[in-house]
């Protein structure tokens, strides 16, 4: 991780910016905004909002600047919200100093593990499903093979059915995680159908937590990769 100067710092190669803030209900959550204008004085963003939107500013939040060659970090003031129409835009302080993470791939990992679908609907009945992780990252999870809890066979499921999700991992035997998720697509492959999951509202506990876990897995999956090339 590189520290640098926002004013300096090279984001021409900029995808999208995400950022992290505190609801109404006291927790975390992040929206994923374009870029209306990026300046010395301010930073202005926008989002299509087709649910309704609250959020108390001034607040503190933390800002991704998600580009080409990597993920850009930063703590910054959210000043003002304005809604217009179905878009929020935001107004936010440029931040002093940003830290320079590598790029994103490094931070998921392949990881063969069990962990548990809970799909709900808006009327609270749920089904629950155990899955096995394709990969996992502090940001969420692709998985496959869903089985279901009662007869022990592989079943395709459309998440557009389900309103909400969670998704239980063990990631080894003193770390299970309750994640709420939100369904990003659905891959089908000769093998099996995948299905991928945004991690939402996660606590920064939780995302220390599996940051922690996939870099200490790397570092194992790579000791394991030289051992096997020598």
């Amino acid at each position: 991780m590189t520290e640098m100067n926002y004013n300096t710092a090279d984001l021409s190669k900029l995808k999208y910016i995400k950022v992290v803030y505190t609801g109404l209900d006291s927790g975390w959550h992040e929206v994923k905004t374009e870029v209306k204008f990026m300046g010395t004085e301010l930073i202005s963003l926008y989002f299509r909002d087709n649910r309704g939107f609250n959020i108390n500013y001034p607040q503190k939040v933390t800002i991704k600047f998600v580009c080409e060659d990597g993920l850009y970090t930063a703590q910054s003031t959210l000043q003002k919200i304005e809604k217009v129409d179905d878009l929020v835009y935001f107004t936010i302080l440029p931040p002093a100093r940003m830290d320079k993470r590598q790029n994103r791939k490094y931070f998921r990992i392949n990881l063969k593990r069990t962990c548990v679908l809970i799909a709900t609907k808006k009327d609270g009945n749920s089904a629950a499903y155990m899955s096995r992780l394709v990969d996992v990252s502090a940001g969420g999870v692709l998985i496959h093979q869903l089985e279901s809890m009662f007869n022990d066979k592989y079943v395709s499921i459309d998440p557009v059915n389900y309103d909400y999700f969670n998704i239980v991992l063990f990631l080894d035997l003193s770390i299970v995680l309750k994640l709420s998720a939100r369904f990003i697509r659905h891959e089908k492959t000769d093998e099996s159908d995948r299905y991928a999951f945004e991690f939402v509202r996660m606590k920064p506990g939780d995302i220390d937590t599996i940051s922690k876990f996939v870099t200490r897995e790397q570092v194992e999956q790579l000791k394991l990769q030289n051992k096997t090339t020598k």
